[in-house]
């Protein structure tokens, strides 16, 4: 009996091919079973399976001896194999293809990578520019029950906003979250998250004002895996005018332990008669036990790229760089951040490539009660700001 033998690699998997003359199924069957198949690549938990076809006298053997993939196929001389029985083994290798990835990474116990929108969470908390003001202010917060708190916000004397309160109440219970906030100038800002399973969350948000452009509403869906998460929002989306809105599509996945990546999808049309224009947004980070790499593409023309650094369990670090790649202005602003938390003070210090250099102080006077400092020296245009503020917790 003469036989030709073929190894070969395609996509990651390793086959072995025996073709030769064969007079019986039987005959078949047993050279089958007698051969020897190299070492191969993918790994899955089925039984053994084998096929044979009277008519044409051939046998296809599925092994997974020790959890291991192998196919032969013998086949008598001049016997073509119809192609659905092609197309059918072509099918089936798909599917096994991605169960293997399933199980490969089942068994990689790979961590949650956070979300596509907090990707630069580490550094951002060392950031000074959310936390800076200037004037007097003051933070009021009482809970009424363990469900039930509000709030008052003061701030008067800045330079670059009017005078203004805020009156707000939150309210936590179970799976469902609620949030509202009104200023003075009849604006409101509302929220709510319902947690409708383990690690799916709805979001509606939405802003409410006289003044015209300003309001604006939110629907959003945040799913969080074992090893990646998922989020789809829309904003401002508009039926009546044949979808109009911003409607983004977000996945972040963890690749090993400390590297993940992921691609943000938004598609934006302002009216009926407008066309969908759709941009892309790439990422990529890692995570390590002590510092934080991450960076973005923002549709292929804005780079955002951040780093920090956790020094000890009081002294962090980060860095954020944002650049234009394309267009007229290639601007470039970089920024250098420190944060020192104590038992009784915390302090933000920031420096960036525009010359401005800021910090915040807040002393804990006693529990719920606190006193803040801040200011903000511009070099470059020789100004300066300056603010004064309490923070009362009851």
């Amino acid at each position: 009996m003469e036989l030709t033998r073929r190894e070969y690699n395609h996509a990651g998997w390793q086959f072995c091919t025996v073709k030769g003359s064969i007079s019986s199924i039987p005959e078949a069957e047993e050279l089958t079973k007698a051969l020897e198949f190299p070492t191969p690549t993918m790994t899955f938990p089925n039984n053994s399976l084998s096929i044979k076809h009277a008519e044409l006298g051939y046998c296809i053997l599925l092994s997974t001896k020790d959890c291991l993939f192998h196919v032969s196929k013998c086949l008598p001389k001049d016997v073509r194999i119809p192609d659905s029985e092609n197309q059918f083994w072509q099918q089936k290798s798909r599917m096994s293809f991605i169960s293997s990835l399933y199980h490969w990474k089942q068994g990689r116990d790979l961590p949650n990578p956070g979300t596509f929108e907090n990707l630069h969470r580490e550094s951002r908390s060392v950031s000074l520019t959310p936390f800076l003001f200037d004037g007097g202010k003051a933070d009021l917060a009482k809970g009424l029950s363990a469900n039930f708190q509000v709030s008052h916000s003061f701030s008067l004397g800045s330079m670059m906003m009017p005078p203004s309160y805020h009156f707000g109440g939150i309210f936590v219970s179970g799976k469902h979250l609620l949030h509202g906030l009104v200023d003075t100038n009849g604006i409101f800002q509302g929220k709510y998250h319902f947690s409708a399973m383990e690690g799916a969350t709805l979001k509606a948000q939405a802003q409410l004002s006289k003044q015209p452009g300003q309001s604006m509403a939110q629907l959003e869906t945040d799913l969080q895996g074992k090893d990646c998460s998922l989020n789809l929002k829309a904003i401002n989306p508009d039926m009546a005018e044949g979808g109009s809105g911003i409607y983004t599509v977000s996945m972040l996945q963890s690749l090993t332990k400390h590297f993940s990546a992921g691609l943000e999808v938004i598609a934006q049309k302002a009216t009926q008669a407008d066309p969908v224009d759709i941009g892309y947004n790439v990422a990529a980070r890692y995570a390590s036990n002590q510092w934080v790499a991450a960076v973005n593409v923002q549709q292929m023309v804005a780079l955002q790229a951040s780093y920090f650094y956790k020094v000890n369990e009081r002294v962090e670090l980060g860095t954020e760089l944002q650049m234009l790649l394309f267009g007229p202005r290639k601007d470039a602003v970089a920024t250098m951040g420190a944060k020192f938390d104590y038992r009784q003070a915390l302090i933000r210090t920031q420096i960036d490539s525009m010359g401005k250099v800021g910090l915040v102080y807040e002393e804990r006077l006693f529990p719920g009660f606190s006193l803040i400092l801040s200011g903000e020296l511009d070099h470059v245009r020789s100004t300066s700001r300056f603010g004064f503020g309490i923070n009362l917790e009851n």
